[in-house]
This record gives structure tokens, sequence and C-alpha cells, in this order.
């Protein structure tokens, strides 16, 4: 971008999905067949492309290293062949979405752009909450693998039914990428009155920026046209649309530029003034998102790695492959024994960045990235003189420095089997009844547990985890029968203590003490050395960080190094939090960790 053009034309582009089956419980899609590696939920994703080619028993592939046999972006796959004709036999394949409440303006049916096949001929039916028929699209001889066709405005559609009776291949199986007429909006520069953006790399809150998890907020006003946004206007096409959890991508650009992401974030409530001409709502990212999902361990893992463990996390919270990177340089921390307490999906990451003195954050286009403290970024990317900024100030931040730091590890030991969990009473139980008890230990967590019945029953199985056990016991006789557990409880014992100090920096500053937090994924002195040693040469010394109040320019993000040269010299910073605002204008204040 050219922040150092005299005169500057900046755009701005916001994209909102106001409908996604991930996040919109009212949406659910189901067929009269599906092939096992099919996810009907895709067909109404609003993505439009197949991951790969996926190879089936069809006889069309070849093991020519191009085709895939499952995985990513699938959508809905049927399991009955057409025949030579490319014609299916009745009952023919269907595909059924219900939603809530909205108008359809279109009809959108997409195949299998990989494959290069697509429905030829095809009904789609649009039903009301009576299941009254209200429009039936009839198609015959399609020839591309997206078909889209703008109909007049069908009210009060809560069903879709697409049925396909020929594919444009003969001998294999519909393929449907896309069905769900989604509603997506764009609004360009016109339509848009204010975008403010706060993205952060670390937060400090009082303290040191150790373990950072920072989630990323955006405010959106834009211009409600038409009302389009108004909850009463029935014939909007967002009409039940406007709600909380909406996926928003905001883009900015300068002339013919590529465009520039400035994230993707999720909706809160939306804000509709009745005497306003505009609509306002607050975006937040995934990694918000993650405090609201619970993540409960229901095992102890034993020698996992910090990056083990980070992954375990975010697969437990949804996240797939591509959606998340992971430093390496975490994978060469274990931890003997790792539990989690039932907790959200962020408070568990946080955890492990602490233990790890990582910073989790969402990139521009919304993957979680996760960087251990010897992360690299790399060269500079940017050199910025007086004539790029209205303002600059080098704050010495006297708040974090530390010389003499205390590092405690928590570890785990697993004591001698026990009792954890005994009937006080004895339960009552018929002749070859068949009961399931989840019980809960008296200590956690704990390992090798152990259940026994005694009486008029017998212990037919039991799972077991680090909190308790689900058991099914049979009765033997009608009497009565006593469940007990053993297993052996892990405890913290022999804790043990790191001390990493600088004697310069105390006899300049005096002595300023840190300690490290407890962290039950802290276990060993050399982790605790690690750490303490790590802290000590990031804060023993002030440290003169930088603020920049300046046009702005939306490439530069969390994590980049940039250059600042004064009258003093040239310095590199590490960028830390953005703040970025537009109005038809654009200004930026960056804050940079001296590098």
């Amino acid at each position: 971008m050219g922040y150092n053009a005299s005169v500057r034309d900046i755009k701005c582009k916001v994209v909102v999905d106001f409908t996604s089956p991930f996040l919109d419980e009212s949406i659910t899609v189901t067929s009269t067949e599906v092939n096992r590696i099919a996810t009907l939920q895709q067909t109404a994703d609003s993505v439009t492309s197949m991951s790969a080619k996926y190879l089936l028993l069809d006889g069309l592939g070849t093991l020519d290293g191009t085709w895939c046999l499952g995985g990513g972006q699938v959508g809905w796959f049927g399991t009955s062949a057409s025949d030579a004709s490319a014609e299916f036999s009745s009952p023919y394949p269907s595909l059924t979405i219900t939603h809530t409440s909205r108008p359809i303006q279109s009809v959108k049916v997409v195949g299998d752009d990989k494959r290069n096949e697509y429905p030829v001929d095809f009904t789609v039916k649009l039903y009301d909450v009576s299941n009254t028929l209200l429009h039936t699209q009839t198609v015959t001889g399609n020839d591309a693998v997206i078909y889209s066709e703008a109909i007049d405005t069908v009210s009060a559609v809560v069903k879709q039914v697409l049925t396909i009776t020929k594919w444009s291949t003969a001998g294999t199986c519909v393929k449907i990428a896309e069905f769900y007429t989604s509603i997506q909006e764009t609004f360009e520069r016109d339509d848009i009155f204010q975008i403010n953006l706060l993205e952060e790399r670390e937060v400090s809150e009082g303290s040191l920026p150790i373990g950072s998890i920072s989630s990323n907020e955006i405010d959106i006003r834009i211009y409600n046209k038409d009302r389009i946004f108004d909850a009463g206007n029935t014939m909007s096409p967002l009409y039940g649309a406007v709600k909380p959890n909406r996926r928003v991508r905001v883009y900015l650009y300068e002339d013919e530029e590529e465009l520039s992401p400035l994230g993707v974030f999720w909706t809160g409530e939306w804000t509709v003034p009745e005497n306003a001409l505009w609509a306002q709502t607050t975006g937040r990212d995934r990694i918000a998102m993650l405090g609201q999902s619970t993540f409960s361990s229901g095992e102890v893992y034993e020698d996992y790695s910090l990056l083990d463990l980070f992954e375990l996390v975010l697969t437990d919270a949804g996240l797939e492959t591509g959606e998340y990177v992971i430093d390496t340089d975490l994978d060469l921390t274990t931890v003997p024994y790792a539990y989690f307490e039932s907790q959200s999906h962020r408070e568990a990451l946080r955890k492990l960045a602490e233990a790890g003195l990582a910073q989790v954050y969402c990139d521009r286009e919304g993957v979680i990235q996760i960087e251990g403290p010897e992360f690299s970024s790399g060269a500079s990317v940017l050199t910025l003189t007086s004539d790029h900024y209205f303002n600059k100030d080098n704050p010495t931040n006297w708040g974090t420095l530390y010389n003499y730091i205390i590092v405690d590890t928590q570890p785990l030991v697993p004591g001698s089997s026990e009792t954890v969990f005994v009937d006080i009473e004895a339960q009552n139980i018929d002749n070859a009844e068949v009961i399931t008890r989840l019980v809960y230990f008296n200590t956690v967590p704990c390992l090798n547990a152990s259940a026994t019945v005694t009486g008029d029953a017998t212990l037919t199985s039991a799972t077991y985890y680090a909190w308790g056990a689900s058991c099914v016991i049979t009765g033997t006789s009608t009497g009565t029968y006593t469940l007990s557990i053993t297993a052996q409880p892990l405890e913290i014992k022999n804790k043990q203590r790191s001390v990493a100090q600088d004697s310069a920096s105390i006899a300049e500053n005096g002595k300023l003490t840190y300690t490290f937090p407890g962290n039950p994924f802290v276990q060993t002195l050399a982790q605790a050395q690690a750490i303490s040693a790590s802290i000590l040469a990031s804060y023993k010394d002030p440290r003169r960080d930088v603020t920049l109040d300046w046009r702005g320019d939306p490439t530069i993000e969390l994590g980049d190094k940039i250059t600042v040269i004064d009258t003093y010299g040239n310095n590199d910073y590490i960028v830390v939090s953005n703040r970025i605002e537009y109005d038809g204008t654009l200004r930026e204040e960056t804050k940079g960790r001296k590098a």
C-alpha cells in the first residue's frame, strides 16, 4: 500500500456470511443415501469447491497420484451409480436441507469441480413450515458444475429438497459441493460508515506478557440500505438471519492493489436503530469463540509434548489441520503427566501457552498461530521515518523490569493404590438386571483404576477416566451389591524451585522479583530453569518499545518486524498490536516490542 503516497484512495470491503450450519443449529442436512466419505453439512457452508479429486470404486479413477481417498471439503457423495445413460433409478438420490423461515431469491446447485461432474436433470422444491410446496425449479440439460438461477422471491421457506435424476457421467454417484442458498452479502466502500480494528499478539494485563493469548476485535458500521437489516422486514434477503455468530471477513485495498485481509470474525449482537441509517456489530476472532466451548479431559496424558497438548485442545474444539499452526519448538518440552480439569478451550490454551512461554493469536486469515519464545520474525518488512508517522513514543517499560525470577515446579507423582470410591450403602439389584453407573473419584486425577463388585452382582465392563468411571453391573440374583474402585492418585510432590538473577541489573535497579504463576504443566526442574532464564533475558533491562501514530499500512501484521529510523538511529521492533481506523480515510496505531 502507498503509506508514503501524497494522496491515498483507500477502499474497504466487508463480506458477511449470514448463514452457517456450524454456528446455526437450525440448519440440518439429510439425504436418502450417503457415501462414507461425505460430510453433509458441508453442502451448506458457502464453500463451492471440493478439496481434492476423490477416488471411488467406480472405475473412473487411476492411481496416478492426483486422486485422494477422503478428508477436507467433500460435501454430499451418494452411493447409487447412474446407468449407462447416466440416469438414476427410482428412488432417486435426494438431499434435504431445513432451516428457520427465510425468503429464497435464488437456487444454487454445485457439483464436483475437481472431477468436473454435475447434475444434468434435477428438481429443487421449496416448502413452508406446514410442508406446503411453495415452488418447484425443474432443470433439464444443465451443462455446468455451478448452476445458479435467480427466482421471484419465495417467502417463509423452511425446507429445500434437491432430487437428481440424471448425472453428467455414467456409472458413478452424485457429488454435490453446495446446495443451500446461503446468505452472503458483500458491502463495498459506499456501504461502509466505519471500521475500527484492534488486533494484539500479546496482552500484559498489568504484568508480564508471559504466555499471552489474545483475541482480536472489530467494530463495523454498515449503511442500512433499503432497511435490509430491520428485524421486521419480511421481504429483506436478510430476514431472520441478522443474528450473533455470523462470520465476517474484512479487507482494505488501495487503487487496484490486491485485497489486504484484516481478519475473520464472528459477530456479537447487531444494533439496528430505527432512526439511524446504519447497522452496527462487534466481531471477535476464533480465539474468543474458543472461550465459549468447553474442554473436559477424560484421561491423564503421559509424556505428551506441549505441541501434542496444544493440538489435542484444538482438535477437541473442532479445528482441522490448516486452521492452526504450532511452532515445532514446542515439541521439545515434554510434560510427564498432563490433565485438564473442565474449562474452556481458550483457558486450556492459555495455561499451555504460559507453560511454554508461547504466544497464541489469530492471523489475518483466521488461522490460529502458536509461537514459542524463540520464534523468528525474519527480516524487517517495512522501514519508517518521521515522514511516515504523525507521532512516535518510545516509553521505558519500567513496569516490566525484573531481575530476580522465581519458577516453581508442580510435579505430579503417582501415589500408592488406594480406594478412591466405595458405596457407603449396599445397592439393590434384581436378578439379571443390568445397571450402568457413572461414579466420581474422591481424588482427581487418578491412574490405573480398577473396579470390584461384591454381593449379588458382577462387573460386566468398566470405562475409566482420570476423574471417575462408567461401570456396567449385572445382577446374579435379587439382592444387593457394593461397588468399590482403587486407583493411584496423582499428587503434587517434591516441588523444586528455579531462581535466575542478574547481579548487574540488581546493582543498578535494585532487586525486582517476578514469581511465575503456578502452572500444572511445569513439572520438571529443567523446564522451570528454561522458563526463568528466558524471562530474565527478556526483562532484566529496561526496554524502550515503540508506539506509532501513522498513516497506516494494513499489510503489516502481528509478528512482523519493522524498522523505525529517527534522529538517534535505527531500531527494529516486533509488531504486537495494531489499531486500525477506517472511515473513508485510514489511520493506524502500531505498537512494537524492541527486537
